[in-house]
């Protein structure tokens, strides 16, 4: 049963009384209109001076009613029943849009959008929210990424639990978190443009090949767990980040193999965790003497071993670092 959202109900979420930046006068400007069932929101409309909206858990299918609020800068609209992503543009008064009493009228004033969980089916272009800096619609039912292209302040982008099988259409952006959870995803091409990328998450999806990480030269947090990495050597692509601090790579294949946590650690002496256990000084010195150069003091890294492992046979794995099927 549909049910439109009352003026009681927008009186009893008001909160936040403060001096309204662009109204320059005081007035509430946050309202939470979450769980009450509501199919519209309408009636929020006439508080044009929010900033600040929760509509969450709800049944809205749209927000075009969040036209009318202007001046809004965070919207969580998750948990309701929405199927497209953003649906309203606030107008902007300018040279080609004109009108006597369009002084505050300045477009979208959005940074934060919450639309997790939701039932949207596609993206669509997002240039009239251009100050967006969060986006999260992680649990819907998107394939593809699209429109982002002119989000030149967009930091966060959620998109786990969706259909991607591909990642592109980011292409120059500024991001900075990046998760992908939780897809199809077969590859990590499309990521080389990514100038700012500090975090990502691609884990449970179909990743065998790290080759599409070899530019993402500010990344310190990669979750890769649950996916199909089953040689060690693919670390390669990753060595050469020098800001690389923690990797979650449990749940690979890759993960059975014999010193599994030593042979990473010897290719990314750089990391500080990896999966859920911090990386120790004493770490690093084990796989760096376990391994050594090619040549090197074949002795000491029988009894460094000895010391770390007890009775397991010592293996020179450092005449099998080049040997693909072996790392």
């Amino acid at each position: 049963m549909s049910r439109d959202l009352n003026r009681e109900e927008v009186l009893k979420g008001l909160a936040c009384i403060g001096r309204h930046p662009l109204y320059l006068r005081h007035a509430y400007l946050e309202c939470n209109v979450s769980e009450l069932g509501v199919t519209d929101i309408s009636a929020i409309a006439k508080y044009s001076h929010l900033m600040y909206i929760n509509c969450s858990k709800n049944k809205l299918k749209s927000l075009k009613a969040l036209v009318d609020v202007p001046t809004l800068v965070q919207l969580n609209a998750s948990e309701n029943e929405l199927t497209e992503c953003l649906d309203f543009a606030p107008p902007r008064c300018s040279f080609d849009n004109a009108w006597a009493t369009g002084h505050n009228a300045v477009g979208s004033m959005l940074t934060l959008a919450d639309l997790s969980n939701n039932k949207i089916t596609a993206m669509r272009a997002l240039d009239e929210h251009p100050f967006l800096e969060c986006l999260l619609l992680n649990n819907n039912f998107i394939p593809s990424i699209f429109g982002l292209e002119n989000l030149q302040f967009l930091q966060v982008l959620d998109l786990s639990y969706n259909k991607l099988e591909t990642i592109s259409g980011l292409d120059g952006l500024r991001i900075q978190e990046l998760i992908l959870r939780g897809n199809n995803i077969k590859t990590l091409n499309g990521l080389d443009n990514l100038p700012c990328l500090i975090t990502l998450d691609v884990a449970f999806n179909d990743v065998a090949d790290l080759s599409g990480l070899a530019q993402c030269d500010q990344l310190n947090y990669l979750d890769i767990s649950n996916n199909r990495v089953t040689n060690i050597r693919q670390l390669d692509y990753v060595s050469p980040l020098q800001w690389m601090r923690r990797l979650i790579l449990v749940d690979n294949n890759c993960c059975n193999l014999k010193l599994y946590r030593s042979r990473v650690i010897f290719r990314l002496p750089q990391i500080v965790q990896l999966d859920s256990t911090n990386v120790s000084a004493e770490d690093k010195i084990a796989a760096m003497n376990l391994y050594g150069d090619v040549g090197g003091d074949k002795e000491m890294r029988r009894m460094v071993f000895a010391k770390y492992f007890g009775d397991e046979p010592f293996i020179d794995f450092s005449e099998h670092l080049s040997d693909c099927e072996d790392n």
